[in-house]
């Protein structure tokens, strides 16, 4: 049971030994992917425009008669998401002349991120979110979740160290920030409540008990866990369902100067409500670290540290200008760093901390 107000702050480390990728492979499987079909997409513009200036039609006019055209080659009228390009054409209404724009110039951007890209191309909102709710949920692997192969996975530790039964969890103090837009930590959690205790086959109940741990994602989630009801009931899958990917891009939300101050309103209530932070899977990028504003939080804030050397250590305290206890060692993952470096019951240290102040 975890006696102490936590608060967890994900980032994409968080989530990647449940098969999903981190920030710059994000931006690789997006070029990849476009990559396929580019040249294609190409063409098509480029007989739009002829079309347009043979006919004196407007763009709208001859990009209907050339995607209408493509449709009839297709023989069909439904669109699977095995041709990713005729389903941001007909079902998302994307111009081919954007994607290839898209393309080109996240592919010479030196940011490493979608989001932080799509921050300062917000024209390119539509069809960002799109190529994003499609990689993400095509990534879905409900077998990884549970396999017990996999070691690096801290989920089921987690649930551990909150309590072995309903009562105890109940009076666990966790709240969780997530820069991811999956939903896997939000399934596991649910999905293991449901399989584990008797009293809470009924979902509703359930749902209850798992909201106690809030989980609040910053850029949105994919969907709700797979037990909702109706329309929020998509199971947990790797899915190329067109109305699938068309709701999960509508959730997701890249943040704007206007919003800024709404969306990061919850996450300064949730760490002044804290008594302890710890930090999981982070990439410290400078944009996420000034807004998150550690210095005003006068309480301990432990962070994990997979892959980042000591020397770099001093540039993200100068970022975060507050002191963080860091794991000794930079090759243990999320799952060895809570075991064997902090414990999330206190802020009992277990090992001797790598500490660095500003």
């Amino acid at each position: 049971m975890i006696t102490q107000k936590t608060v967890l702050i994900l980032g994409a480390g968080a989530s990647k030994d449940y098969g999903y990728p981190l920030g710059p492979e994000l931006k690789s499987e997006i070029l990849e992917l476009l990559s396929q079909f580019v040249e294609e997409a190409k063409q098509l513009e480029r007989n739009i425009m002829n079309l347009q200036r043979a006919n004196k039609l407007t763009y709208s006019e001859a990009r209907f008669q050339i995607i209408k055209s493509k449709r009839k080659l297709e023989e069909t009228d439904e669109v699977k998401l095995d041709n990713i390009l005729s389903f941001l054409l007909l079902n998302c209404e994307i111009n081919p002349g954007e994607i290839v724009d898209f393309y080109e110039r996240f592919s010479r951007s030196y940011l490493n991120t979608i989001d932080t890209f799509l921050e300062e191309r917000f024209e390119f909102l539509k069809l960002g979110r799109l190529l994003i709710a499609y990689i993400i949920l095509g990534h879905e692997n409900n077998e990884l979740l549970y396999s017990r192969s996999n070691t690096n996975g801290w989920y089921n530790y987690l649930l551990n160290e909150l309590g072995k039964s309903p009562d105890a969890l109940r009076k666990s103090n966790l709240k969780i920030i997530t820069y991811n837009y999956d939903r896997s930590l939000d399934h596991y959690i649910l999905d293991s409540f449901i399989n584990t205790f008797s009293a809470y086959e009924d979902t509703t109940e359930c749902f209850k008990l798992a909201k106690h741990f809030e989980i609040f994602h910053i850029h949105g989630v994919v969907a709700p866990p797979s037990w909702g009801k109706g329309r929020d009931a998509k199971p947990y899958r790797q899915s190329r369902d067109c109305f699938e990917v068309l709701s999960a891009a509508a959730e997701i939300r890249i943040i704007s100067e206007t919003e800024i101050n709404d969306r990061y309103q919850r996450v300064e209530e949730l760490l002044n409500w804290a008594e302890q932070i710890f930090i999981l899977g982070f990439g410290f990028d400078d944009r996420n670290m000034e807004r998150l504003a550690l210095s005003k939080y006068n309480k301990p804030i432990y962070a994990s540290r997979t892959r980042v050397p000591d020397k770099e250590l001093g540039n993200i305290l100068a970022k975060a200008n507050a002191q963080i206890d860091f794991g000794e060692k930079e090759d243990f993952n999320i799952y060895e760093f809570l075991r064997r470096e902090h414990s999330l019951k206190s802020n009992r240290v277990i090992t001797p901390t790598f500490v660095v102040t500003s």
